[in-house]
């Protein structure tokens, strides 16, 4: 009859080494700070009749509509910045 042999069977020994494995695994995220837009930071649009062409360029371009758009904005920004200028110095 043989018997187990215990001695090499250190039950504390495999928790620790799990816990180091486990603990060598995890990333840690460094904490953002959530940043939360008012509501009057945001506008309501009518797209009707856009709706589709938006989503399927934004698709395409790997973007969401709101980056998109933004971006449309930006490249009008950009053009009209002199005018821009003109209309806020009045």
């Amino acid at each position: 009859m043989s018997g187990k042999n215990f001695k090499s069977n250190k039950p504390l020994d495999t928790i620790s080494q799990n816990k180091q494995t486990k603990a060598s695994t995890e990333l840690k995220q460094p904490e953002k700070p959530i940043k939360k837009k008012s509501n009057s930071d945001y506008l309501r649009l009518d797209i009707y009749g856009y709706k589709d062409y938006l989503s399927t360029i934004a698709g395409f371009r790997k973007m969401s509509i709101t980056k998109y758009i933004q971006g449309l904005i930006d490249i009008d920004m950009e053009q009209n910045k002199e005018i821009y200028r003109k209309i806020k110095d009045i």
